[in-house]
């Protein structure tokens, strides 16, 4: 089942990524690194916005909206989901502007009037998403989570192709595409038009989502500490060089985890309700090996072809640095996501949101004091690794406390697995020198990938066997 609704989900968690993934290497030839970093900074800013106006919903919402489903309460929950969503866009649109006076960056009315739109229709699309996953409507979801990204981007590229080479014209893309697919999300979940506030569902939210709210917040600046203090210290235009390889590490690896984890977390909390908490710990241990799975080779294969990916890439004002900086991004975002996807949903699932809560205090501050040690004492590089240690540190804590406390399981037969066919990718491309061309590239990526599946399906023949046989008979199976 696991395999199966991930593969639905591909889609959602391929397109939107890769396209944004794309535009911002083709951003690095076209814009200067100051307005990159403009792009950055207010890309960076609507998270944590969501974080603080709307985060602490969406989670109770992810958690709590099959077992209304169950018991048959979603015409009280449905109001309140409205009411919440408009109120919420109204201390967005404060929030947002806050954050970007308090940035160095230089204001204008059309960059004031594109960073609230987008940050207000951005987050209530990612609500909106979070809804359609809580009840399996992939379509719905797909929608959501590709909508924006595609659309926003070839809007934004449309207007820079016609003299418009801005963060302005990249974030008004974004705003206007996001404006567009709303109505549409909104009719198609038939969100409707009734408002009202349901005291019980109220409670039990902020209960719930209050300490993941600031999980959330302090999360924020884990990931994006390193933009705040180098704004801070040395400008907008550092903020654009460091974010090239910075940005691309963690997107790359953060999508990567998406595969699975969009499918896998609703499928933990259904097993959670209908059976037990152990039940769901078990099914969130599976999640955890497929997870695995997914980030290892990714993570080995893009440090294996950084030097080869980023000459051919990225703009040159950028490449020095990011050469450096990806690989540290690159380990920094697959540790993280392997801590929040898999460790922190420990906490998520047992109630325990005030222990996420805790850790990931901690893993800010831990952050913030060694990125501003890193950055007075190793530049910009220097800033990146102080990140890493501090991303390293968090995940230890975390997962002694997720196994010592609440007895999460832990795959390790599934991970030595993974590190073997790992191992055999790794082997593989260090076999063959790749030419230095954009095809040599595409080779190298394919064969990489090529390897570690063929490795992974012997070591899991027969599983695959098993699998394989189960989708032949419901396919042969006569309707019912």
């Amino acid at each position: 089942m696991l395999i199966y609704q991930t593969l639905l989900y591909l889609p959602a968690q391929l397109l939107g990524p890769v396209v944004q993934f794309l535009a911002a290497i083709a951003w690095t030839h076209w814009l200067s690194p100051s307005e990159f970093g403009v792009v950055v900074l207010v890309i960076a800013a609507q998270e944590l916005v969501f974080f603080i106006c709307l985060s602490w919903w969406s989670q109770y919402t992810t958690r709590y909206y099959v077992a209304h489903q169950r018991d048959g309460s979603t015409g009280s929950y449905q109001p309140t989901d409205n009411t919440v969503l408009v109120g919420s866009a109204v201390a967005q649109a404060f929030v947002s502007f806050g954050a970007l006076a308090l940035s160095h960056t230089a204001l204008d009315a059309g960059l004031i009037v594109a960073t609230i739109v987008f940050t207000v229709t951005r987050s209530i699309t990612v609500h909106l998403s979070e809804r359609a996953r809580a009840t399996g409507r992939v379509a719905i979801y797909t929608l959501a989570q590709t909508a924006g990204p595609v659309l926003g981007t070839v809007l934004g590229f449309v207007a820079i192709i016609n003299g418009h080479v801005s963060a302005t014209a990249v974030l008004s893309g974004f705003a206007v595409a996001q404006v567009l697919a709303l109505p549409v999300l909104w009719h198609l979940l038939g969100l409707g038009s009734r408002f009202g506030l349901s005291r019980g569902i109220l409670s039990i939210a902020i209960r719930y989502g209050a300490p993941l709210l600031g999980a959330g917040v302090v999360t924020w600046f884990s990931v994006n500490g390193i933009r705040i203090v180098v704004d801070k210290i040395d400008g907008a235009a550092a903020v654009g060089l460091v974010s090239v390889g910075w940005n691309l590490g963690q997107r790359a690896t953060t999508t990567a985890a998406m595969l699975v984890t969009a499918a896998a977390y609703p499928l933990v909390v259904r097993r959670t309700v209908v059976h037990s908490r152990q039940a769901g710990l078990m099914q969130l241990s599976q999640s955890g090996a497929l997870l695995m799975g997914v980030l290892a080779p990714v993570t080995i294969g893009l440090l294996m072809i950084n030097r080869a990916a980023v000459e051919l890439l990225i703009g040159e004002q950028f490449q020095s640095l990011t050469l450096v900086v990806l690989p540290i991004a690159v380990l920094s975002g697959a540790i993280r996501n392997i801590r929040v996807h898999y460790a922190d949903q420990t906490f998520m699932l047992c109630e325990r949101t005030g222990i996420a809560l805790v850790v990931c205090t901690l893993e800010a501050l831990l952050t913030l004091i060694l990125c501003v040690l890193g950055l007075l004492h190793g530049g910009l590089v220097g800033a990146c690794l102080g990140c890493l240690v501090a991303h390293v540190l968090a995940a230890i804590f975390t997962f002694i406390l997720a196994v010592a406390r609440l007895h999460l399981p832990v795959p390790w037969m599934h991970f030595g697995r993974v590190a073997i066919a790992s191992a055999a990718m790794t082997l593989a491309l260090a076999s063959v020198r790749w030419p230095a061309t954009p095809l040599g590239l595409a080779l190298e990526v394919l064969c990489g990938a090529m390897a570690y599946l063929a490795a992974a399906a012997l070591i899991y023949r027969r599983q695959l066997q098993g699998l394989l046989a189960g989708w032949f008979a419901n396919a042969q199976a006569p309707a019912e």
